[in-house]
């Protein structure tokens, strides 16, 4: 399995046109794989890029509401 990187994060899988509740869900994906004793993944790797898949529906969250607060 290749591993990712951030140009592979932001262009090839598209995160930016995820929504907050999908990169979360992906997020949760990662961390249950970096718990699962027969995953060949590193679990430091997988948690940190979930943390970095959280921090970005974050972001997200907060402009949709920044944006829906503008609109009124």
């Amino acid at each position: 399995m290749p591993k990712l990187n951030r140009g592979r994060v932001t262009r090839l899988d598209d995160m930016q046109g995820l929504t907050a509740e999908e990169l979360i869900d992906r997020a949760v994906r990662m961390e249950a794989q970096a718990n699962d004793p027969h995953s060949t993944d590193d679990p430091a790797w997988l948690r940190r890029w979930a943390e970095k898949l959280r921090a970005l529906a974050l972001q997200k969250a907060r402009a949709r509401d920044r944006r829906s607060r503008s609109r009124e």
